[in-house]
C-alpha cells in the first residue's frame, strides 16, 4: 500500500528483490550513481526501490550516502559501479585502515517494484533467468506479478 501511494498510479508489479551484505573486513568501492540509470530500458519512469536496513547503517559499516539536491541534476550517464575488492583501501587514511580491524556488517534488503502499465523500450534482457520481452510490450505476467492491484486505489 505504501509503495502504491508513492507511485500514485495504477497497480504495483514486482521487478526484483535482493540482499546486500557488506561482510566484516571485506568490501568494495561503489561509486556515486543514480539507481534509475540502470533501469532505463522501460517507459515511463515509474519505478521505486525500497532500501531496508537489517543492521544499523553507520559510517563504520559503509552506510549509504546521498548527495543533497542531486535529484534535481537530471539523468546522468551510468558509471561502472565497482572496483577491485580491496580497491577501496587506497581511499582510506591510516586511522580508517586501523578501524577495519573492528568493523560491523551491513545487511540490507532491497525491493524493486514498478507501476502496472510500464512498457519495455528495448529488446535487451532485463534480468538473468527472465524471458525476453519484445520492445513495446507491457511488462507483466509470471515474472512481474501484480503485488497491489489498482482496484484498491483511492486516488
Amino acid at each position: 500500500m505504501a509503495v502504491h501511494q508513492l507511485l500514485r498510479q495504477k497497480g504495483v508489479r514486482f521487478l526484483h528483490d535482493h540482499l546486500f551484505c557488506k561482510l566484516v573486513k571485506y568490501g568494495g568501492l561503489v561509486v556515486w550513481h543514480q539507481d534509475f540509470s540502470y533501469w532505463t530500458r522501460s517507459t515511463p519512469m515509474q519505478h521505486l526501490m525500497a532500501w531496508i536496513g537489517l543492521d544499523d547503517a553507520l559510517q563504520e559499516n559503509g552506510c549509504l550516502w546521498y548527495i543533497p539536491s542531486s535529484h534535481r541534476w537530471g539523468w546522468l550517464n551510468k558509471p561502472i559501479l565497482t572496483a577491485e575488492i580491496d580497491g577501496f583501501k587506497a581511499f582510506l587514511n591510516k586511522k580508517q585502515i586501523c578501524r577495519l580491524n573492528n568493523p560491523k556488517p551491513l545487511r540490507t534488503f532491497v525491493l524493486n517494484v514498478f507501476d502496472d502499465g510500464t512498457f519495455l523500450k528495448s529488446n535487451e534482457k532485463l534480468l538473468v533467468g527472465i524471458l525476453r520481452i519484445k520492445s513495446g510490450n507491457k511488462m507483466e505476467g509470471k515474472f512481474f506479478p501484480l503485488l497491489y492491484p489498482a482496484k484498491h486505489s483511492k486516488f
